[in-house]
C-alpha cells in the first residue's frame, strides 16, 4: 500500500504557533525520524525481518516514546507465528507491552489524545504517526510524508490504535481500581453491544411466546369449536410467520452466544498463559502442574455453560415473567399456582446451591489430591519398585481413589435430589394449574379454549426456573471457574515499577552478597547470613547437599526469587533496582535442567543473542562440540524442533546446547548450575574444566558441584549448610572441613 489513497490533512495547525513555523518544525522532525527509521529498518532487514513489515515496526517503536534496545525489538517479533505482514507488527507491539486495539476511523482520527495508528486494507498497510497537529505517513516503501490538506479516504480500511499506556485497557489493574470490576467482569465490558443484542432478541422471543399460545387457542376456538375452515389459512400463515421469526431470533441469539463464548475462550486462555509467564517464579514454581492446568481449563466450564441450557434459561427469564403476567391477565385464579411454584424453585435452588458449594469444594480437593498422587506415582515409579513399596503404595492409591469416589458420589447425589425435587414441583404445578384452570372455566371467568392458552403460558413461565434447578451443579462450577480466573489475574506479576527507570549496561562481573538468606515454603531457613564479595574474574564453587539452596542462590542472583533476607548487588547496584528482563539478558546461565524450545535450532540460539552473526554461531557450536552434529541434521541450523525436544536430543546434547547459548550471551558473569555426575565423567566434564580454566581472570564464574576435582578449580568455595551460615574459604580448606 502506498500513501497516495490515504492522503489528507486531519487537523488544522495550532493557533498559538505560526503556520509557517509549525510546518517547518514538523518537516524537521519527520526528516530526523526518517533517518532513524531507515537505520533501524536496515538493521532489522539484515537480521531477517521482512522488509515492508520491519519498516512499519521501526516507525512505531521509534515513535512510541520508549527506549527499546535492538534485542528487545527483535525478541518481540513473533518468529514462531511466521507472520509476514502487518499482523506481525501488531503482535510485536503487543509483545513490547503496548495495548493494540481495533478502533473506528473517526474516533481514532478525531480524538484529542491521538496515538499511532496502523491502517490496513487488502493491499497492505501503512502507519500514521501524530506529528504536532498533523499526521506523518510511513509506508512499507518510500520516505515518510506529512499528509497534505484534503479529505481522508476511510473506505475499506481497518484501523488499529497503538496505546503507549496499557492501563487504558478495561482489564488493567488501574482501570479496575476505578470501576470495582473483577477481571472477568471487566473483560465483558469489551463487548458493549452484547447485552443490547441479547435484549432485542429476547424481547422478540417474549412477544412470540405470547402470540403462539393465543394462536393455538384461536385454532381450537375458530376452527375446531365452530367446525369452520374459513379462518384456518390466515391462522396457519400467522402461525408460520411467528415460528419463522422465533426460529430466526433463536438462531441469532445462539450465534451471538457462541461467538462470545469462543471469543472469551480465546481471550481468557491467552491472558491466562501470559499471566502465568509473567508471574514471579517464586509464585509460579510453587504451584503444581495440576493446579496450573486447572487454571487453564477453567474456561471450559464457562464455555459449556454459555452454550448450554442453563444460560438459555437465564436469557428466557423475561419470557417467563411476561408469560406469568399474561396468565394473571387471562385467569387471575390460576396465577397463585405458578407464583408458588417459582417460590419453591427459588427455595430449592438456594438450599441446593449452599449444599453443593460445600460438596464441590470437597470433591475438588479430593480430585486434586488424586491427580497429584498420580503425578507423584509416575515420577517416583522407579524408586517405588527399587524399594519394594508396590503394595504400600497401592493401598495409598486405593484409599485416595475411595475418598475421591465417595466425594464425587455425594456431589452427584445432591444434584439428583435437587433434580427430583424440581421435577416434582414442576409436575405438581401442571396438575394444580389444570385444576385451577378448570375451576375458572366452571365459574365462567375463562373459556375452554382459553384454558389451553393459560396452560401453555403457565408452563413457559415455569420452564426456565425448572431448568435452573436442574443445572445447580453447573452454577457452582461456573462460580469456581470465575473465581479461579479472577484469582489468577489478581496475582502480582514480577514487579517492574521503578526498575524500568534504571538503565543497566553490560555487567563487569562484580558480585556482592550481603547477609543473604532464604526461607522455604514452610518458613524454615534454608541458609542464612551469606556474606561474599566476588571480584571480576573470580571463579567460585558452590557446594552443598541436596536442598541446601544451590539452585535457589542462582535464582536470587537472576532475580527469579525475591531477595527477602539481605542484599544481592551486581556492580554495586541492588538487583531489586534493576529491570529484571535486562538483568537476565546480561547474565550467562546454564540451568540444572536445560530445555530446547519448539522452533528452529537457529531461533533457539538467537534467543540468547538476537544480534549474533552466523560466524559467531558457528564458532560457538564448534567450541562446544555441536557443529558437526547440527550440520548433519536435514536442515542444519534451520532444523525445526516440534513436540517434546527431549525425545529428539540426548541429555548431553541439551547441556552442550545450553553452554552454547550461555557463551553466545557473552556476559562477564557466568552461572553454572549442577550438572549430573554421569555427564561430568565424559566430554561435558572436559568442556566444563576448559571453561573454568580459560575464563579464570576474564569472567566471573559461579558453578555448583559436589565433585572435589571441579571445586578445586575455584578461587574459593561456598559450602551451603541447611539452616545454618554457609562456610566460605579456599577449596582445600572447605573440602577438608566438610569431609
Amino acid at each position: 500500500m502506498t500513501a497516495t489513497p490515504l492522503s489528507g490533512a486531519i487537523f488544522g495547525v495550532d493557533g498559538h504557533v505560526h503556520p509557517h513555523e509549525a510546518a517547518e518544525l514538523e518537516r524537521a522532525y519527520v526528516k530526523s525520524l526518517q533517518t532513524r527509521v531507515d537505520k533501524l529498518t536496515a538493521m532489522l532487514e539484515v537480521l531477517g525481518l521482512p522488509v515492508e513489515a520491519s519498516r512499519l515496526y521501526s516507525a512505531l517503536t521509534l515513535q512510541s516514546g520508549k527506549d527499546f534496545g535492538v534485542k528487545d525489538i527483535l525478541a518481540a517479533w513473533p518468529a514462531s507465528l511466521q507472520f509476514r505482514d502487518h499482523n506481525a507488527v501488531l503482535a510485536a507491539m503487543a509483545n513490547l507491552g503496548f495495548l493494540v486495539r481495533q478502533v473506528m476511523p473517526k474516533r481514532a482520527l478525531n480524538r484529542s489524545n491521538r496515538r499511532p495508528l496502523l491502517v490496513a486494507d487488502e493491499n497492505g498497510a501503512i502507519v500514521l504517526l501524530p506529528i504536532g497537529q498533523s499526521w506523518a505517513v510511513c509506508s512499507g516503501t518510500g520516505p515518510l510524508e506529512i499528509l497534505p490538506a484534503g479529505a481522508f479516504d476511510e473506505t475499506d480500511l481497518t484501523f488499529w490504535e497503538v496505546c503507549e499506556n496499557a492501563d487504558d485497557s478495561p482489564v488493567s489493574q488501574v482501570a479496575r481500581s476505578h470501576t470495582g470490576y473483577s477481571w472477568v467482569r471487566a473483560l465483558l465490558s469489551r463487548f458493549p453491544y452484547l447485552g443490547r443484542s441479547l435484549i432485542i432478541a429476547t424481547s422478540v422471543l417474549a412477544l412470540s411466546g405470547l402470540l403462539v399460545p393465543l394462536l393455538i387457542s384461536a385454532v381450537f376456538g375458530q376452527v375446531i369449536g365452530l367446525s369452520s375452515m374459513r379462518s384456518l389459512p390466515a391462522l396457519v400463515i400467522a402461525f408460520l410467520l411467528i415460528l419463522g421469526v422465533e426460529a430466526f431470533f433463536l438462531t441469532q441469539r445462539a450465534r451471538i452466544v457462541a461467538y462470545t463464548a469462543n471469543r472469551l475462550e480465546f481471550l481468557i486462555n491467552t491472558a491466562s498463559f501470559e499471566r502465568i509467564l509473567f508471574l514471579s517464579p517464586f509464585i509460579s514454581e510453587r504451584a503444581s502442574p495440576t493446579s496450573q492446568a486447572a487454571r487453564l481449563r477453567s474456561f471450559e466450564n464457562i464455555r459449556d455453560f454459555l452454550v448450554g441450557p442453563a444460560f438459555s434459561s437465564i436469557l428466557d427469564m423475561p419470557v417467563a415473567l411476561i408469560s406469568l403476567g399474561a396468565v394473571a391477565y387471562l385467569a387471575p385464579a390460576v396465577t397463585p399456582v405458578p407464583i408458588a411454584a417459582i417460590c419453591l424453585f427459588a427455595l430449592i435452588f438456594y438450599v441446593s446451591l449452599r449444599s453443593v458449594r460445600i460438596l464441590t469444594s470437597k470433591a475438588a480437593d479430593e480430585a486434586t489430591e488424586m491427580q497429584r498422587l498420580a503425578i507423584e506415582t509416575l515420577d517416583k515409579l522407579q524408586a517405588i519398585r527399587e524399594n519394594g513399596l508396590q503394595d504400600a503404595w497401592s493401598k495409598r492409591i486405593s484409599s485416595a481413589v475411595a475418598r475421591d469416589q465417595n466425594a464425587q458420589f455425594r456431589l452427584r447425589l445432591a444434584g439428583r435430589v435437587t433434580e427430583s425435587c424440581s421435577a416434582l414441583v414442576y409436575t405438581s404445578s401442571v396438575v394444580f394449574m389444570l385444576a385451577a384452570g378448570a375451576y375458572s372455566v366452571w365459574d365462567g371467568s375463562a373459556s375452554n379454549v382459553g384454558l389451553l392458552a393459560i396452560t401453555i403460558l403457565g408452563l413457559r413461565s415455569l420452564l426456565p426456573f425448572h431448568t435452573l434447578c436442574m443445572s445447580v451443579l453447573r452454577f457452582e462450577q461456573i462460580r469456581r471457574s470465575f473465581s479461579q480466573i479472577n484469582t489468577l489475574m489478581d496475582l502480582p506479576t514480577e514487579s517492574q515499577g521503578a526498575r524500568e527507570d534504571y538503565l543497566i549496561g553490560p555487567v563487569t562481573g562484580r558480585l556482592s552478597l550481603v547477609n543473604v538468606g532464604f526461607r522455604a515454603k514452610d518458613t524454615r531457613p534454608v541458609f542464612v547470613g551469606l556474606e561474599l564479595e566476588v571480584e571480576p574474574g573470580d571463579v567460585v564453587g558452590i557446594y552443598g547437599a541436596h536442598g541446601t539452596g544451590k539452585t535457589t542462590l542462582f535464582k536470587m542472583i537472576l532475580g527469579m526469587n525475591d531477595v527477602l533476607l539481605g542484599t544481592v548487588r551486581i556492580d554495586g547496584v541492588d538487583i531489586r533496582q534493576l529491570p529484571l528482563t535486562e538483568l537476565r539478558r546480561r547474565i550467562s546461565y546454564i540451568p540444572q535442567r536445560p530445555r530446547i524450545f519448539p522452533g528452529t535450532i537457529k531461533q533457539n540460539l538467537l534467543h540468547a543473542n538476537p544480534l549474533a552473526t552466523a560466524e559467531q554461531i558457528t564458532k560457538i557450536l564448534e567450541r562446544v562440540g555441536l557443529r558437526d552434529e547440527i550440520e548433519a541434521l536435514p536442515a542444519g541450523l534451520e532444523h525445526l524442533i516440534s513436540g517434546a525436544p527431549g525425545d529428539e536430543f540426548s541429555l548431553e546434547f541439551r547441556y552442550r546446547f545450553a553452554i552454547a547459548r550461555a557463551l553466545l550471551v557473552n556476559s562477564q558473569l557466568l552461572l553454572i548450575d549442577e550438572i549430573p555426575n554421569a555427564l561430568l565423567d565424559g566430554e561435558i566434564g572436559v568442556l566444563l574444566k576448559r571453561i573454568l580454566t580459560e575464563f579464570r581472570g576474564k569472567r566471573t564464574i559461579l558453578f555448583a558441584s559436589h565433585r572435589s576435582d571441579f571445586l578445586s578449580l575455584g578461587d574459593k568455595v561456598i559450602a551451603l549448610r541447611y539452616g545454618r551460615v554457609p562456610l566460605i574459604g579456599q577449596p582445600k580448606t572447605i573440602l577438608e572441613g566438610t569431609a
